[in-house]
């Protein structure tokens, strides 16, 4: 029980660590932009704690509502700023359901082209993408009845949605011809801290590693910056939309 307690308490010290972290991120960059200009584009697919991040950053996080345990889905395109930071930096945050992005991203995705955004965060979770509303295990192809059978197909069909995620930003990167970083925040190690070895791995050499080397690749001149940061936001059991 002590040691379990140690593993919470370091989780929940490490959550408020990617705030930090961002701002670090941007501010070793600041000396070449303006005040205002330049925000920051969050990316991820859908459930993996993008709003969540946000909601840190803009200082709007709500315990209450986090607690209550339930996904709500992003609709659109949410702006916020910063909390505290000066100069302002806007953050923009993208819905990542798989049947918006088509809607949405395209236009994103050419301002990363076109060097709109100072910075990009990807937000991960190792597959633990939380289940929309009122949709249980039972409703997630195969239709496993077992959650047993259930969890390690979904786990690992959700990591290859993040990593078609990087892919897809990854030429728009790519072709940004101004100085961009890119953070991925791999979130929910409340959840996968016991696959830590594993999870370091598939995002530093694993396939997702290979996606980001490639793109550091083709991004030579010191004009590129990739940091990867493992946080639990939120310690909460994985449940899916039905408890």
């Amino acid at each position: 029980a002590e040691l379990g307690w140690e593993v919470v308490k370091s989780l929940w010290r490490n959550r408020a660590g990617v705030a930090s972290f961002v701002k670090e991120v941007w501010a070793y960059y600041r000396q070449t932009e303006q005040p205002g200009e330049r925000p920051i584009l969050i990316l991820g697919p859908g459930g993996v704690g993008k709003t969540t991040l946000n909601r840190y950053l803009a200082g709007t996080f709500d315990w209450l509502a986090e607690a209550a345990g339930r996904y709500d889905e992003s609709l659109a395109t949410e702006t916020t700023a910063v909390t505290g930071s000066d100069p302002p930096v806007a953050v923009v945050t993208a819905p990542g359901q798989s049947h918006r992005r088509p809607h949405v991203w395209p236009a994103l995705l050419a301002e990363v082209a076109g060097g709109v955004y100072r910075g990009v965060v990807v937000v991960a979770a190792y597959g633990y993408h939380s289940l929309g509303e009122q949709q249980g295990y039972q409703d997630v192809p195969p239709y496993h009845t077992a959650v047993a059978r259930f969890l390690d197909p979904y786990l690992a069909e959700r990591r290859a949605a993040e990593v078609a995620v990087l892919r897809q930003l990854v030429p728009h990167l790519t072709a940004c011809q101004k100085r961009v970083w890119l953070l991925t925040v791999v979130a929910k190690q409340d959840l996968w801290c016991d696959r830590e070895d594993d999870t370091r791995r598939f995002y530093t050499a694993g396939e997702y590693g290979a996606a980001v080397a490639e793109l550091a690749a083709a991004k030579a001149g010191g004009l590129f910056r990739h940091e990867t940061a493992f946080a639990s936001l939120f310690i909460r059991s994985f449940e899916d939309g039905k408890g």
